[in-house]
């Protein structure tokens, strides 16, 4: 086993995102005894738990501080941001070569992503191995400024060039780097713990069908067309109860004459697991439009792995090109719905909802989709593939 392995991430890990969890828990499969962590992004005044109190730690951000008084002012000042944001970046590199020299590190785990992209320097890293995880494409920040953003493409690409190996998130980004810049690359996914109910969600006629989704919503218009088809199945299966259930601060803009919309707003882990094991299926969207294929073809949602851990069967609605389509093509745990016209997402519910065999099929697959890819033991294993 690899030790005094320095994780270089984007901010505080043990937030409630899907990103923070994924940091926390690869170190608590792996062991945290055996990493120093190193934050770029907004620091925090939050307590770590007890189980990090030991390890190695420091946080640092390129960033002007977002409750600094007086910002709004010092924001009115012409290229202050840059100004801030460049002026930061060799005290910071020059923090991050102490850091790796005081802890004696000798594998480095790199995050390529927001602003731990400004601070890559080959003299940080010599004679370290480097292994770089790609979770999601190179997109824009909020606040970025055109320089910045530019600057941290430019390193992005670079460290895929320089680096031992890349862990991805998605097959498709996998074959991506593997093409394009013959590197070395295995899959990295959130694990879950094994929530799948024991007995098998049976679609029984005059009795509730219960559809869930939970996240943030950046695909509304996917999300509306998707409501309406499930008011035109209703419509056309009056012996069905359909439910969609959302676990967001997003509100269904259609109205629904013959379906039951259930808003939870934001709840706990436990809670959404609950829900979703009394669920039937779970609702994932990608946005069909072309400014956003690069990402839609690239990304993996973690609500995928999510959704499979409580056996819950997928109906993703994205365009061919993405890669839950790739995913979905080598486990048959879900459905495919590349389209936005209501009939045909209608005609796609139908052949899940009215073919019990095949809906039984889902399930099944979930099963082995969870085993192979989704486990907390898969998660460990494929971390060691590219650290040791």
């Amino acid at each position: 086993m690899t030790k005094n392995i320095l994780f270089v991430a984007d901010g505080y890990p043990l937030s409630k995102n899907a990103g923070a969890i994924l940091y926390r828990r690869i170190m608590e499969v792996y062991g945290i005894e055996n990493f120093c962590y190193f934050a770029i992004g907004y620091t925090t005044r939050e307590k770590w738990p007890n189980e990090f109190q030991s390890m190695q730690k420091e946080q640092h951000s390129l960033r002007v501080w977002p409750r600094i008084r007086g910002l709004k002012y010092l924001k009115k000042i012409p290229f202050i941001e840059e100004i801030f944001y460049f002026a930061k970046i060799p005290w910071v590199r020059y923090k991050l070569k102490r850091f790796v020299k005081k802890n004696k590190i000798d594998t480095a785990f790199i995050l390529l992503r927001a602003d731990v992209l400004s601070i890559l320097n080959k003299s940080i890293y010599k004679n370290i191995k480097q292994v770089g995880f790609i979770s999601d494409t190179i997109e824009a920040e909020q606040f970025d400024k055109p320089k910045i953003y530019k600057f941290k493409k430019d390193n992005y690409y670079k460290a895929i060039r320089n680096f031992d190996s890349i862990h991805v998130a998605g097959e498709t980004m996998g074959n991506y780097i593997r093409d394009n810049f013959s590197q070395k690359t295995a899959i990295l996914r959130l694990g879950y713990e094994n929530n799948i109910p024991k007995l098998s969600k049976k679609l029984e006629l005059n009795s509730e069908i219960r559809i869930f989704f939970a996240g943030s919503v950046y695909t509304k218009n996917e999300i509306e067309s998707f409501v309406q088809a499930l008011d035109l199945f209703q419509k056309r299966h009056s012996g069905f109860k359909l439910v969609f259930i959302t676990a967001t601060e997003y509100q269904i803009k259609h109205q629904c004459n013959n379906i039951k919309i259930e808003n939870l707003g934001w709840r706990s882990e436990q809670e959404l697991i609950e829900h979703m094991q009394n669920s039937h299926l779970g609702y994932v969207a990608y946005k069909f439009d072309n400014e956003s294929k690069h990402q839609m073809s690239f990304a993996f949602p973690n609500k995928i792995g999510f959704y499979i851990s409580t056996g819950l069967p997928i109906f993703f609605h994205g365009p061919d090109y993405s890669s839950v389509g790739t995913f979905l093509k080598n486990y048959k745990c879900g459905i495919h719905c590349a389209s936005m016209e209501i009939n045909k997402i209608a005609q796609q519910l139908e052949t899940v909802l009215l073919d019990r065999k095949f809906y039984n099929d889902l399930q099944n697959e979930t099963r082995v989709a969870f085993k192979n890819e989704f486990s907390l033991e898969v998660l460990k294993q494929n971390f060691k593939k590219l650290i040791e």
